[in-house]
């Protein structure tokens, strides 16, 4: 049995859905899509910080992991002066669950699956005693939920050679609502938000191992959407207003490579690469009163494999290396900052990330 935990800024979409009471702005819309707030919004503090705690249990031919993750922000205040009083929160938080099962089939054939599933949860909220005579209080919250799974196989073709084989799928979706309405706002009934994000990848790749060495390649095929749905109730003298942005990405295909190769018994190199032949979508449906209006554009994405706001990647190459010490084991990626500033890291004063990524554990057993 192993048991661990790992604190790291893993906030997954919850930042997102954060900003959901101010509107879309993000998620690769290029036009800010309403707000459902009678009120001007707080801003909720990011989440910096996520903890989780794992385990898993060998049983020989089959292999059960399971982990929780939670990571919250806080910002709130209170005011209290003769009769007059008033109280603010603005939160944020992640709770999350993944497990995952390894299947040895025998004969050097395995299969793995896993699924995770977070909930995210903001909070604005302003309370006055006595009531304000302008909308400056109310509560509004958003929630989210996140979903994936994914199923990898390894098959084994030769004593050297595995066919790997492997699928993906994804699902997100953040809505806010007004919880209590501001005292004084003029709307009976809020506007309505809701966006929704889902993803589908799937491939086959080849690896070649020794007892050195490790090669991989594969080609895969990745689609994702992200739709945002705005709506506002009639309220004379304005009039009813609906709007749908929905931004799509396909790449087909998507070539990886990567390889490992331990120079020494506690020292590995690693390089990795990848390329897309993708395709951006957007389209945007309006409709105003009684007039409606759809806008739509295409463009091809040669390198970018995702483009929702901060899910960018456009990065080729990576390089990282692998460490060991008995016991120790330490991991590292160079960032994509770093292998495009060169020199500039030993002369340069822009304070780039050298490390995308580092990972340090410790086997007990």
């Amino acid at each position: 049995m192993t048991v661990g935990a790992v604190l790291s800024f893993d906030p997954s979409f919850a930042n997102q859905a954060r900003t959901f009471i101010s509107g879309i702005g993000a998620l690769g819309f290029p036009l800010p899509i309403g707000s459902i707030a009678q009120r001007q919004p707080r801003p909720i503090p990011p989440i910096q910080n996520v903890w989780e705690a794992f385990a898993s249990v060998d049983m020989g031919g089959f292999d059960f992991g399971f982990g929780i993750m939670y990571g919250n922000s806080n910002s709130d205040s209170s005011l209290t002066s003769g009769t007059i009083s008033s109280s603010s929160e603005a939160s944020a938080s992640v709770l999350g669950f993944r497990g995952g099962v390894l299947v040895d089939l025998g004969g050097g054939n395995a299969i793995d699956v896993s699924a995770a599933l977070r909930i995210d949860k903001a909070t604005d909220r302003i309370s006055m005693t006595p009531p304000p005579t302008a909308p400056i209080d109310g509560e509004y919250s958003v929630s989210g939920t996140e979903f994936q799974i994914q199923a990898r196989g390894r098959f084994k073709i030769s004593n050297s050679v595995n066919l790997v084989p492997y699928g993906a799928f994804g699902s997100i979706s953040g809505a806010p609502k007004e919880d209590t309405k501001p005292t004084a706002a003029p709307r009976p009934t809020p506007a309505s938000l809701k966006v929704t994000v889902t993803s589908v990848a799937f491939g086959a790749g080849m690896e070649y191992h020794s007892k050195d060495i490790l090669i991989a390649t594969g080609l895969s095929f990745f689609t994702a959407r992200a739709k945002a749905e705005f709506a506002q109730a009639a309220v004379p003298p304005a009039t009813a207003l609906s709007l749908t942005g929905t931004v799509s990405n396909t790449s087909i295909p998507v070539i990886n490579l990567g390889g490992e190769w331990w120079f020494l018994d506690w020292l590995a190199g690693r390089v990795g690469y990848y390329r897309t032949l993708g395709k951006f979508k957007l389209k945007v449906e309006s409709t105003v009163g009684t007039t409606s209006t759809t806008f739509e554009t295409n463009l091809t994405t040669p390198s970018s494999f995702l483009l929702f706001g901060n899910y960018n990647h456009d990065g080729i190459v990576s390089l990282g290396v692998g460490m060991r010490f008995g016991r120790f084991s330490l991991d590292a990626t160079l960032s994509e900052e770093a292998l495009r500033r060169g020199f500039g890291l030993i002369s340069g004063n822009d304070n780039v990330n050298t490390f995308g990524f580092i990972n340090a554990s410790f086997n007990f057993n």
